[in-house]
């Protein structure tokens, strides 16, 4: 999942969060990356559930190789 964190009418932390119940009785998680303008926001999104964050303006390729980092993480803890 990939989600900016001030979204309008929900922010990315309620959305996380509502993840994070739904699959707290799952042995599989969704692996999620947070997006956000505001630096101070990485602690937070991080400790909130999410397994990487990234800056705007997104870099497409390190967009691209988070997502492939991501995507081997859960596979092999599968």
């Amino acid at each position: 999942m990939i989600s900016d964190i001030a979204m309008p009418g929900e922010d990315g932390y309620s959305l996380i969060r509502k993840i994070t119940q739904l699959e707290a009785s799952q042995t599989r998680t969704t692996p999620a990356i947070a997006i956000t303008a505001l630096p101070d926001d990485r602690w937070k999104a991080l400790s909130m559930g999410y397994n990487a964050f990234l800056r705007k303006p997104i870099d497409l390729k390190v967009l691209v190789d988070t997502i492939a980092e991501l995507a081997v993480h859960s596979r092999l803890s599968a």
